[in-house]
């Protein structure tokens, strides 16, 4: 927790695979983040799999929709799951995401 600030991550999810692992190891790698909430949006590959996986053994909240709604709708679904008095939004495509990544778009909304 930073300044008494309770800080979420919003990641919506749509046939990302190929990246979402490493982008959710990279939020749950980050002690600034308190909340993680993925939003898979309807995902017809591999990706509901390596989600339910990785929801098995760590802490984060998972919303999933049979069919996609499209980024906005995740997005508020997101929201609206969200304890945090901060939001921050993370692709799942991203690549390369570590915490500095992270620390540089939360400081500022706290400063």
């Amino acid at each position: 927790m930073l300044s008494g600030k309770r800080i979420t991550s919003i990641v919506s999810v749509f046939n990302e695979e190929k990246t979402v692992k490493n982008v959710i190891a990279s939020l749950l790698n980050c002690e600034l983040i308190d909340e993680i909430i993925v939003v898979n949006d309807g995902s017809t590959d591999g990706t509901s799999k390596i989600l339910n996986q990785l929801f098995e053994s760590h802490k984060f909240r998972y919303v999933k929709f049979d069919k996609n709604k499209g980024k906005s709708y995740a997005m508020v679904a997101g929201v609206e799951n969200s304890t945090g008095e901060i939001i921050v939004f993370v692709d799942a495509d991203i690549i390369g995401l570590n915490c500095e990544h992270i620390e540089k778009l939360i400081f500022p909304l706290v400063s």
